[in-house]
């Protein structure tokens, strides 16, 4: 989709997707959250940022007092702008804008995707980029469990269940040819065989950072859904990335159901 020029009409807030109002609080806190270490970052550090989150900076003017744009793009068509304002008098403001095929992503999806990554934003801008754009362990894997039983050993089954296990049936629904169609749908890399010394039926990547991929698969041996991050995810928050990840298993079975139509429930039943 051609980005090139900012057209109003082409774009939304929070409070048009259905129930939306429902979060805006919830947003404009994360913005108050995040806005002191945004005040004190340059366009060049911004710039940096955008390249580890796989997104980029625009040069539009929305507003007079427009320093900066951020443009992520967590999904194929969900587009999200966060647009910095700072004015002498009235001081630093964030503004949030979807284009309009975002409406594509449920409500929730959609505010939980601009908070978290909201989120992330912030800590890269109070801490630097400099251990979160490590590649020191970029080519290692570690997967759900040994992540859940680093962060929390006493609540790892439950973790498991919010993030996997609700969705475990749907995802275990899905072949490996609707896979690869999934792959085509989502832009996102495809691998089935062998694979880091495993083999699995399919595997989706989805490259949260430009250095930290997540991901989800279908065991081959085992028919089990598995989910693997690229061993740097310790440099993060593990909460927050278990997040992305459930929101990544949202993508694949609303994808799926495109695919397989009634065969598939809808995703809502298992949640």
């Amino acid at each position: 989709m051609a980005l090139d020029d900012f057209d109003s009409a082409n774009y939304i807030t929070l409070k048009q997707f259905e129930g939306g109002w429902i979060w805006i609080k919830n947003i404009s806190d994360a913005s108050a959250r995040v806005l002191p270490y945004l005040a004190n970052i340059s366009v060049n550090q911004i710039q940096e940022i955008a390249d580890l989150l796989n997104g980029k900076v625009l040069e539009w003017q929305l507003f007079n007092d427009t320093q900066w744009i951020l443009q992520l793009i967590p999904l194929p068509d969900f587009i999200i702008l966060y647009v910095f304002n700072q004015d002498e008098e009235f001081g630093a403001d964030l503004k949030i804008f979807y284009h309009k095929s975002s409406l594509k992503v449920p409500t929730e999806d959609a505010y939980v995707f601009t908070e978290y990554l909201l989120d992330l934003i912030g800590i890269l801008a109070k801490d630097g980029i400099e251990k979160a754009a490590s590649t020191q362990f970029q080519d290692e894997l570690i997967n759900l469990e040994d992540l859940m039983e680093k962060v929390n050993p006493i609540n790892k089954e439950k973790m498991w269940y919010d993030v996997i296990g609700r969705r475990e049936e749907p995802l275990l629904r899905i072949d490996q040819a609707t896979a690869e169609q999934i792959s085509q749908l989502l832009n996102i890399q495809f691998f089935t065989g062998e694979w880091y010394g495993t083999q699995v039926a399919w595997c989706l990547e989805f490259t949260l950072l430009k250095n930290l991929s997540i991901y989800i698969a279908l065991t081959a041996t085992e028919n089990k859904i598995q989910v693997y991050y690229t061993k740097n995810v310790l440099n993060f928050e593990k909460r927050r990335i278990g997040f992305f990840t459930l929101l990544y298993c949202n993508a694949v079975i609303r994808e799926a159901r495109k695919i397989l139509g009634d065969a598939l429930p809808k995703l809502s039943e298992y949640l």
